[in-house]
């Protein structure tokens, strides 16, 4: 009986070891949950639980979450977000009203309605649900074109320019906070900043104008990737030279959709066409 007892008090560590190890560089915080039984458990860790990327272990007595979480791609804020949209409120987050008079009559708590921040309802058909908020539209406007003017820069093969352009493209990356993004578009964000970094780094301290449209070419991907989950509003149009790196292409992000390439300048200014259009 001693032994039995011994098992079933582990049972809950190895169930949390074992979620903890399928997460990739994983982290883990404890937050206040609201909730009630053990049906909300199941819809609260449903809630918070995606694949790898960040999973999470409610406790129905003491209402806390246990949230681990790829710390290289996800915050955890984004975890408690979705929380909240299943119907829960949190220590960051407050349920839509909608939400939480969807849950079952047993798994409606007591709300105390603490200093939390409302999360808004996009869909109502689906409170998981939400519209790809990105960057306020004044960051995303300046991010964008910082990157812009790193590329007109080199259309024009000045490189003192592009090195310039790069400086300030860089500062806009790193005022960039998660925080202020979607789910997805943060999870692209931070699979691609430090790329995106380097290659920006890259381009401010390179003498030479072929080095930089080296480095513009690997930023342009990791750029466009980000770019495609901001819904800005704006539209933008992906383009690809054929000829750049030696024939195997390079691709870059234009607000017009005339070509100008930044790979050749003059040399061959309208080499090259738009593959997509960004929306």
């Amino acid at each position: 009986m001693k032994i039995k007892s011994i098992i079933i008090m582990l049972l809950p560590f190895f169930g949390f070891t074992a979620c903890h190890s399928q997460v990739k560089h994983a982290k883990t915080v404890v937050k206040k949950v609201n909730g009630n039984c053990d049906m909300c458990k199941k819809t609260i860790e449903e809630a918070g639980t995606s694949s790898k990327q960040y999973q999470t272990v409610w406790d129905v007595d003491k209402k806390l979450a246990s949230i681990t979480y790829d710390s290289t791609s996800v915050n955890p804020d984004l975890v408690l977000k979705k929380i909240a949209l299943s119907g829960y409120d949190n220590e960051s987050y407050l349920a839509p009203d909608q939400a939480y008079k969807a849950l079952p009559e047993c798994c409606q708590y007591k709300r105390n309605k603490p200093g939390a921040v409302l999360v808004k309802e996009e869909n109502t058909q689906d409170t998981t649900v939400k519209k790809a908020e990105s960057l306020k539209v004044d960051h995303v406007a300046e991010l964008i074109d910082a990157y812009i003017a790193v590329k007109d820069a080199l259309v024009k093969t000045d490189s003192k320019a592009a090195a310039a352009a790069a400086t300030q493209l860089l500062m806009k990356i790193e005022a960039v906070k998660t925080d202020e993004l979607s789910e997805k578009a943060a999870t692209v964000w931070l699979n691609q900043v430090k790329e995106m970094k380097s290659k920006t780094k890259a381009i401010s301290e390179a003498k030479s104008i072929e080095t930089q449209r080296s480095h513009f070419d690997e930023l342009s991907v990791s750029f466009h990737d980000f770019v495609v989950e901001l819904h800005t509003g704006v539209t933008l149009y992906y383009q690809h030279c054929p000829m750049a790196n030696d024939g195997q292409g390079a691709n870059w992000i234009s607000k017009e959709n005339t070509v100008k390439n930044p790979y050749y300048g003059n040399v061959m200014l309208n080499c090259g066409k738009t593959v997509e259009t960004i929306k």
